[in-house]
């Protein structure tokens, strides 16, 4: 694990002592970034010697390629000599005024340091890393029997220390505490089951889809020779929630760039209509159950398994769901969301029914701290300093909204031109609005229009 810093080596943490000390007792292996600019052989070697007086152990020194000054050019013979390797990379292009520009220089940036194929210092970095960690594993491990074959130790009856595990591996000694090698016979992990994107259970949290990804690619490890085999882990998407277009997207596994192993769908399925919900399997999983012997099979059913009124149901959704997809009412809203390539739009783009000039303008009120839209979904994030869920903020500051009314005499787009209050949920200071994937867009703009109203007069 790799924990990054900001700062000097002395840079103060928050509890006031400095970064040195305060990373000292987890004894985590260590990339020093060293200084590319005037003064930075200096203080490179200055941070290194500051860590090595502490115990840390550096693996790799990275710096920037600046072609003026060329410290790289000193430092890599300097800590050659002490079995350290230095890799320069190339700086970051200027930012470029057009956005546009920008984005397209800083890919090719990041294309150029790690390419797809060949050689790249970055990709040497990691694998150095790699086997740097594999040999520190491996010397604490062969420590115990190490010691048994050579050492002799005072004031001990040598009879009763015979087996590996009598031997006290100490692996680091900081101040007057000593860091023990534990053996890592810990809870064994059988899957990892995700929410991807958004975390509906725990307050309608947006994650970081590459937060997910990494998680994912971490816990199946290396790839299998072939793509659809199972590799590491099991990997479970909930897609109960948010599958089916929910957040303007088919499946999460495009958006991702990975499928998982295990699939859950539900809710959206039948629309609540009849119960019912599907899990989907890899082949390499499903075959991990294919067998003539009844130990190997999955012994597990209810009363609702592939009932065929359900069945029924959710063919008729899924049709209904392919032709909503192509609509107009889609296409609008994917324009505004400047997505207009519906092919694409079911893999990888991100856009919402709801307008994104709403969404701006709502972002942007002081009672508010943060607002997220995806497909159906609208996450407002009330400001209050007693945030969670015995929070009641959310609640009191948009209750107006349930009751109808009509201020402006006008008909609403309601049946029958009705007025009609509006029902949302709330998880603590959090608030969430989900619409019907075919909620006509003149309600969409009711809404927004009620909610911003409501915001407003509550600054």
């Amino acid at each position: 694990m790799y924990v990054e810093t900001a700062g000097g080596v002395h840079s103060p943490t928050l509890s006031g002592t400095t970064q040195l000390d305060a990373y000292r007792p987890l004894f985590l292996p260590t990339v020093l970034i060293g200084d590319s600019r005037l003064g930075g052989i200096s203080s490179t070697i200055a941070s290194y010697e500051a860590m090595l007086l502490r115990g840390y152990i550096v693996d790799a020194i990275l710096l920037f390629r600046d072609e003026y000054y060329r410290n790289w050019e000193y430092l890599a013979p300097y800590f050659a000599e002490r079995s350290i390797p230095v890799i320069s990379v190339d700086p970051p292009p200027e930012r470029q005024a057009d956005p546009a520009a920008d984005a397209s220089v800083t890919e090719n940036y990041y294309q150029a340091i790690v390419p797809g194929n060949g050689p790249s210092a970055i990709l040497d970095v990691v694998k150095h890393l790699d086997d740097c960690h594999a040999r520190r594993l491996a010397e604490l491990e062969s420590m115990p029997r190490r010691t048994l074959d050579s050492i002799w130790w005072p004031f001990v009856q040598h009879g009763h220390v015979q087996r590996e595990a009598d031997v006290n591996v100490i692996d680091s000694a900081w101040g007057d505490f000593f860091s023990k090698l534990k053996d890592g016979n810990g809870p064994k992990i059988a899957a990892l089951i995700l929410e991807p994107l958004v975390m509906g259970a725990g307050g309608m949290i947006f994650v970081d889809p590459l937060f997910q990804r990494v998680l994912i690619d971490v816990v199946r490890g290396p790839s299998p020779r072939i793509p659809s085999e199972w590799s590491g882990l099991p990997v479970i998407f909930d897609e109960v929630f948010i599958g089916l277009y929910r957040l303007g997207l088919q499946t999460s596994s495009a958006l991702l760039g990975t499928t998982p192993d295990i699939s859950v769908n539900a809710k959206i399925l039948t629309g609540g209509l009849v119960p019912l919900a599907v899990t989907l399997a890899s082949d390499s999983v499903y075959r991990a159950f294919l067998s003539d012997s009844k130990v190997d099979a999955l012994l597990h059913g209810h009363s609702y398994t592939a009932y065929p009124v359900g069945c029924e149901v959710a063919n008729a959704t899924l049709d209904i769901i392919d032709k909503l997809a192509t609509s107009e009412p889609w296409r609008e809203a994917r324009e505004k969301w400047r997505v207009s390539e519906p092919e694409k739009v079911s893999q990888t783009s991100v856009w919402s029914f709801w307008d994104p000039a709403f969404v701006n303008a709502v972002s942007h009120m002081d009672n508010v701290a943060e607002i997220m839209a995806f497909g159906t979904l609208l996450s407002i994030k009330v400001q209050d300093d007693s945030a969670g869920y015995q929070s009641h903020s959310a609640r009191a500051l948009l209750e107006s909204i349930r009751t109808a009314v009509n201020s402006d005499g006008a008909l609403s787009p309601a049946p029958g031109g009705s007025p009609f209050g509006i029902h949302y949920r709330t998880l603590g200071n959090v608030a969430y609005f989900m619409l019907s994937l075919n909620t006509p867009a003149s309600v969409v703009r009711s809404v927004e229009e009620r909610v911003c109203t409501v915001l407003q007069n509550r600054r």
